[in-house]
């Protein structure tokens, strides 16, 4: 999001968890910077953030950004090596 005119007094942003009606858009405390970094995990998939830009000409409010978080499984190898073998895992 790019803002003209004077610079805005406020920058807020605000998170909308996954499945919650669209009137529940909430404050996040302490995310009032050009930026927010979220930390990914089970519970945030899903979730919208959006900023709002304010001052004293009005608010401005960002399309929002829907955080998708995709989980791969686990890969186990189990390697058995003989004697007078070398096990060895090709790419690694």
């Amino acid at each position: 999001m790019t803002s003209a005119g004077p610079e805005p007094d406020v920058v807020r942003w605000e998170v909308l968890p996954a499945g919650a009606p669209e009137d529940a858009w909430t404050a996040l405390r302490g995310a009032t910077g050009w930026t927010h970094t979220v930390v990914a995990g089970a519970s945030t998939t899903g979730n919208r953030y959006r900023a709002v830009l304010g001052n004293l000409h009005g608010a401005a409010v960002s399309d929002p950004a829907l955080l998708t978080l995709v989980v791969v499984p686990p890969v186990r190898v189990a390697v058995e090596p003989r004697v007078g073998q070398v096990a060895a895992l090709r790419g690694w």
